[in-house]
């Protein structure tokens, strides 16, 4: 605690103040979401080679909306993301990952200026979000405080996806408009084509979804990021 609390001090005056105690929060949180976002694409890359191929999770089990998340990043639908597609996917982790809370910040989206006491009423979680991003302390939360503080712990773009209320992408093939249109709007890109059975593809014969057919279906024996990621009772628009 020692430690932290110096850390926080940045002034060194021997207190911790408010905006000092919001900046170590936010730093934290900033943090937290970075390293979520690695250990959530090193958990799916067993093999560690800068790729999340369908077969290398295959022995997961991983459930459906997990599958789903993967496959909307698969533009080539060979059920292998590259590196490039990986880093499409990234910015969409966080909001995967965490539902609810992305839902409750939707919420405080929607309100023009909550004020303190309205919060007080919410989960501790809201609570924290209202503390951390309301800069000066007073009764209420500016949209610009509070786009800011998602701005700098989310970073640009899962930030954007927040604000803007943007929906998950969905697969391709379950496009209802036609598939690469659908993939395009989300703000994909197609990759370099690879080949069906190029060496060290082990996917490539088949999508993430084709995933669902395997003996013994899906189920939830994987690590607790895919759990929480693609757990019972997801939906890919986050409740809004």
């Amino acid at each position: 605690m020692k430690a932290v609390f110096s850390a926080w001090d940045t002034d060194a005056d021997g207190a911790v103040s408010t905006g000092e105690f919001r900046k170590g929060l936010r730093d934290k949180q900033r943090a937290f979401n970075q390293a979520r976002v690695q250990q959530f694409v090193a958990s799916l890359d067993r093999n560690q080679d800068g790729s999340i191929e369908a077969g290398e999770i295959a022995p997961l089990r991983p459930p459906e909306a997990l599958l789903d998340f993967l496959a909307a990043f698969d533009t080539q639908g060979d059920g292998r993301l590259d590196p490039g597609e990986i880093q499409t996917m990234q910015p969409f982790v966080n909001p995967m990952i965490d539902k609810r809370m992305f839902a409750l910040n939707a919420g405080l989206v929607r309100l023009p200026h909550p004020q303190r006491q309205q919060v007080e009423r919410l989960p501790p979680m809201v609570q924290a979000i209202f503390l951390m991003a309301n800069e000066n302390d007073d009764e209420a939360l500016t949209q610009e405080e509070y786009t800011g503080y998602l701005r700098d712990v989310l970073g640009q773009a899962a930030a954007d996806i927040v604000i803007n209320q943007t929906p998950l992408p969905v697969p391709v093939e379950e496009s209802p408009s036609g598939g690469v249109a659908s993939a395009q709007t989300s703000g994909l890109t197609a990759s370099s084509p690879r080949g069906a059975g190029e060496p060290g593809n082990p996917g490539s014969r088949r999508g993430f979804r084709s995933l669902l057919t395997t003996p013994g279906g899906p189920d939830h024996s994987v690590p607790d990021a895919l759990r929480r990621g693609g757990g019972e009772g997801m939906d890919r628009d986050l409740l809004w």
